[in-house]
């Protein structure tokens, strides 16, 4: 049977309109990211700043869990506490903690006030996306969070919100090995502290989660629509094994590629999706790519106008077909951080080691 998109061929040079300084330019693919090609392909592979790895032989106890930690280099102690406390949990096998240094521009931060004025105006008008609702979403709230105004913003701001995205170029490696996917993956912010053992319980109270099915939780979602629920990354969101599978399984969408398809009816409703170029994630895919593949690029396009948090529910809901899953008990106050809290936010080192000692942890050795 013909896939939906057999007739795109994205192989092919395109062309796209894209918004710049209030003007429209006619730019060729290889002009949509902030870096070259060249450089995009290697920088996923860039190692983060902060590594902490348990040897082969460790004793997991029955748990494997991934922890990426996105963070900024102005205050690296902050992934130093998380590896020294909570995700010193004998369940967490990887802690990657990714800053600046990682980014698809190193220098980003630094750009001069006319080009990010440029970029923020750009962000907020029309860019001609499929769906009216979303771009309408965008206009009205990119740049705001946690009560903050975008005039408060700075640039480091807008650029940090590239990196959870940049993060997924570098899983996207780390697991293209299968038998390296852990049971639970972590993408949490650098003043996040997760309760390990109480984030595995909540999981384990939803039948998706225990029969082995795609899940992907948080402890503070937001449902904007039916169809679109997003999460409050700095309450970290939790994903599954089955869902890193799917996630970086690759997709194929022309006819001639159909043997190496792992899982047709995932493929073809994917495939549908990306047809659909609902916020111009097309015009960064090619055959063979993963969803990992495909928002680690896009999140490098010039035109990137979401907040990080938009981007990871925008590819569950549409991408990993499934919606983000609220864990009991909810917390989305930042302020708020007791014994049932699964996670807490705004944590600095010393709120990390009163967050571990309260629940009783004894940091395992990382020996």
């Amino acid at each position: 049977m013909p896939m939906p998109c057999q007739h795109i061929k994205f192989g092919d040079p395109r062309t796209v309109i894209v918004k710049e300084g209030g003007e429209e330019l006619l730019v060729t693919d290889s002009s949509l990211f902030v870096v070259p090609e060249t450089i995009l392909a290697e920088s996923k592979r860039v190692p983060p700043s902060h590594v902490q790895s348990r040897p082969p032989n460790f004793d997991h106890q029955g748990l494997l869990v991934d922890v990426l930690s996105v963070g900024s280099r102005t205050r690296p102690e902050y992934m130093t506490a998380q590896i020294n406390t909570w995700a010193s949990h004998p369940h967490v096998r990887n802690f990657w903690g990714i800053d600046e240094e990682q980014d698809y521009d190193p220098h980003c931060d630094q750009m001069d006030n006319d080009a990010f004025q440029s970029y923020v105006q750009s962000c907020r008008g029309d860019m001609g996306w499929k769906s009216t609702r979303i771009e309408n979403f965008r206009k009205k709230y990119f740049g705001l969070a946690s009560g903050i105004e975008i005039e408060a913003r700075n640039a480091g701001w807008f650029c940090a919100q590239r990196r959870p995205g940049h993060g997924l170029g570098w899983l996207m490696e780390m697991y293209r090995d299968s038998a390296n996917i852990p049971d639970v993956l972590m993408i949490v912010d650098d003043d996040t502290a997760v309760d390990v053992e109480m984030m595995n319980r909540s999981m384990q109270q939803h039948s998706q989660f225990v029969d082995g099915l795609p899940f992907v939780g948080s402890s503070c979602v937001f449902s904007w629509r039916p169809d679109f629920t997003f999460g409050f990354g700095g309450f970290g969101t939790f994903f599954n094994r089955a869902a890193i599978q799917r996630l970086i399984q690759p997709l194929y969408c022309n006819d001639n590629a159909s043997q190496h398809i792992e899982d047709p009816s995932y493929n073809e409703l994917t495939c549908a999706k990306l047809q659909q170029n609902t916020i111009g994630e097309l015009d960064v895919f090619r055959d063979g790519d993963s969803v990992f593949d495909i928002f680690y690029k896009y999140s490098a396009l010039r035109t990137f106008c979401l907040h990080s948090d938009w981007v990871v529910g925008y590819m569950l809901t549409h991408y990993l077909h499934e919606l983000l899953q609220q864990l009991q008990p909810m917390r989305c106050k930042s302020e708020i951080c007791d014994s049932e809290s699964i996670s807490c936010h705004n944590q600095g080192p010393e709120e990390m080691d009163k967050f571990v000692q309260d629940r009783f942890y004894s940091s395992a050795s990382s020996a």
